[in-house]
């Protein structure tokens, strides 16, 4: 199970002056995936919704990716625009000659964790940190009082 979660939707922008608008190939369920959340941003709790508007250009590509709606926290409203250029795919929109033109694209994209993924990703960070805890020099009682939820180390249990 992923340690996040990832849902996008892609909207597009019908201007009254293109006799076509941007058509989207990729789909948006592709343009940004559950592995994209930002590392520090699961470690960290981080949560919200971003919205951001795209302009893309008369090859179809993804000219700038502007945020309008942040989700408060720098490195998700980041990863969004990051991801739409690299895997956002468009046909452009055609003038009402049938040329190619600019268009617009509105991205929503929410970053959220489940309790069950939020429960898995803590119990992830106690397994790193009781691992960087057990490299620590030993002196007596320090671990125990670092981390009273672990109990002493395993030379120092006793077996009865």
């Amino acid at each position: 199970m992923p340690l996040g979660s990832i849902h996008s939707e892609l909207r597009v922008h019908q201007s009254e002056d293109h006799s076509r608008a941007v058509s989207i190939t990729t789909p948006a369920s592709r343009v940004i995936v559950p592995h994209d959340y930002p590392t520090s941003g699961l470690r960290l709790g981080m949560l919200g919704e971003v919205e951001a508007r795209l302009f893309i250009g008369q090859t179809g590509s993804v000219e700038s990716c502007y945020v309008t709606a942040t989700s408060g926290y720098a490195r998700l409203d980041e990863t969004v625009c990051r991801y739409v250029n690299r895997r956002g795919r468009f046909v452009p929109a055609s003038d009402l000659q049938g040329d190619p033109t600019t268009g617009v694209v509105f991205i929503t994209t929410c970053f959220w964790m489940s309790p069950e993924q939020a429960l898995s990703r803590r119990e992830a960070e106690q397994d790193r940190f009781a691992e960087s805890i057990s490299r620590l020099p030993s002196v007596p009682g320090a671990r125990e009082e670092i981390c009273p939820r672990l109990g002493p180390p395993a030379d120092e249990r006793r077996t009865d």
